[in-house]
């Protein structure tokens, strides 16, 4: 009992922990983002939107590349992502702006919904720590953090789709194209599957030590 308590709890920091690195760490690069732009804009005076996005190589740039070796040359960079700031069209302004204030309160919903599910791993810790394992309240917590999980990685996909959309009708690159690869988010609906199915696991565990308290 005490190593399945043990191994559980390792489980679910682990599980939390890389949920809430790899999307804290984004949400944190966005704000970062944003805000320069937001000042640049100020200074400028000039309204400007910036996308993060994924991209893929054209046919040529594998051509320049084996011909900068070739040449000579020590090394290529082929990046595979990228931050594009651009100066707002005219004419799409107003339509990239709504999606951008959208994003900015996804944005707000996804950090308050990680500092959610950190309270309630928290509180699990706690009760595990007491070894109070098999009870309700453990199985609703868990529960309630696998959902979380999944609804924040369906919203950090909206916000990767809406940039990469915005993304192409606002720039183009010469020598690359801007990839739909990556917009899923899927490490955190992934997590929340594993946690729910964790939950299911806890929730017959808990139902056969009440059976058997009550036949004690």
């Amino acid at each position: 009992m005490k190593r399945f308590n043990i191994l559980s709890l390792i489980l679910l920091v682990c599980i939390v922990t890389s949920l809430l690195s790899t999307t804290l760490i984004s949400a944190i690069e966005d704000f970062s983002h944003g805000w320069n732009v937001g000042s640049f804009e100020i200074e400028a005076n000039k309204s400007m939107s910036f996308f993060n996005i994924n991209l893929k190589e054209k046919e040529q740039i594998s051509k320049i590349a084996q011909d900068r070796l070739n040449n000579g040359g020590n090394n290529v960079v082929l990046p595979n992502k990228a931050t594009i700031i651009a100066l707002d069209k005219e004419d799409f302004s107003k339509k990239i702006n709504i999606i951008q204030h959208i994003n900015g309160i996804i944005a707000t919903i996804i950090i308050a919904f990680c500092i959610w599910v950190l309270v309630l791993t928290f509180k699990i810790i706690l009760l595990f720590r007491r070894e109070q394992v098999f009870e309700e309240l453990n199985v609703k917590r868990c529960n309630k953090i696998g959902l979380l999980c999944i609804i924040i990685g369906l919203l950090e996909t909206f916000i990767n789709i809406s940039n990469t959309i915005m993304a192409t009708k606002v720039v183009e690159l010469k020598f690359y194209n801007i990839s739909y690869s990556h917009t899923i988010e899927w490490t955190a609906i992934i997590i929340g599957l594993i946690i729910l199915v964790f939950t299911e696991i806890l929730k017959i565990s808990t139902t056969i030590k009440q059976e058997q308290d009550l036949t004690i």
